[in-house]
C-alpha cells in the first residue's frame, strides 16, 4: 500500500515541475499508441513518439486470458474470457470499444472507453478518460460508468511508471493503480512486457 502511495505522489509531483520546465504542449504529439488490455482498461504500449498533430490511426486486438482478473480480484472465478477491441486515435482523443465474452461461462461485457491523450514533457504523458461499461453475467444486467486520470512517466532503457487513478459512479469509490512497465521490442511485430503492479 505504501508503494503505490509513494509511486502515486512521484509521478504526480513529476507532472507538477515538468509542467513548470517543459515547453508548451503543442509542440508535442498527443497521439499516443494505446490500447485496451484483457480487462477491458487502457493501457500504454510504446513510448511517446514526436509527431505532427494530425496523425490519425486505427488497429484492431484480439485477447485471450486465461482467468479475468482485474484491480486484483478474480471476477469469474477461474474462468476466463476472449475479448476484441478496435482503437480509433485522431489528433489528441482515442475512441476504444471493448468486447469480452466468457469461456466457459454465461458473461459478456461491452466497455465504450473516450480518452484525451497529452504528451506534457518529452518524458511526461497524460490520459484522461471516461467509459460507459455494460455487463451480463446469467440473465442479469449491470451498467457502469468510470472516469480516469492516468499518468505515465518514461525513463530510459523503455521503463515506465505508470500511476491510474479510476473513479466508479455505480460503487461511489475510486481505486488506484501504479505501475512500473519495462518493455523489450523483440521484433517489429513481437514486444515482450514486464510489469509490476499494485492496487489500492
Amino acid at each position: 500500500m505504501k508503494l503505490c502511495i509513494v509511486g502515486f505522489l512521484f509521478a504526480f509531483s513529476a507532472c507538477f515541475s515538468s509542467l513548470a520546465l517543459a515547453q508548451t504542449t503543442q509542440e508535442y504529439s498527443a497521439v499516443q499508441n494505446v490500447s485496451a488490455d484483457a480487462a477491458g482498461h487502457i493501457k500504454v504500449e510504446t513510448l511517446t513518439n514526436i509527431e505532427p498533430n494530425n496523425s490519425y490511426d486505427w488497429h484492431i486486438h484480439s485477447y485471450w486470458e486465461n482467468r479475468y482478473v482485474t484491480e486484483g480480484r478474480d471476477n469469474l472465478a477461474n474462468k476466463g474470457i476472449t475479448s476484441v477491441s478496435t482503437e480509433l486515435n485522431y489528433e489528441n482523443f482515442i475512441i476504444i470499444p471493448w468486447f469480452a465474452k466468457g469461456i466457459n461461462t454465461d458473461y459478456s461485457e461491452v466497455n465504450l472507453n473516450i480518452i484525451y491523450a497529452t504528451v506534457l514533457s518529452k518524458n511526461l504523458e497524460l490520459l484522461s478518460g471516461y467509459s460507459a461499461i455494460a455487463s451480463r453475467e446469467e440473465s442479469s444486467n449491470a451498467y457502469d460508468n468510470e472516469v480516469s486520470l492516468e499518468l505515465i512517466y518514461s525513463f530510459a532503457q523503455q521503463v515506465q511508471l505508470i500511476s491510474s487513478l479510476y473513479y466508479s459512479f455505480d460503487a461511489q469509490g475510486a481505486f488506484l493503480d501504479v505501475a512500473l512497465n519495462k518493455h523489450y521490442q523483440l521484433t517489429p511485430v513481437l514486444q515482450l512486457d514486464f510489469k509490476n503492479q499494485c492496487w489500492l
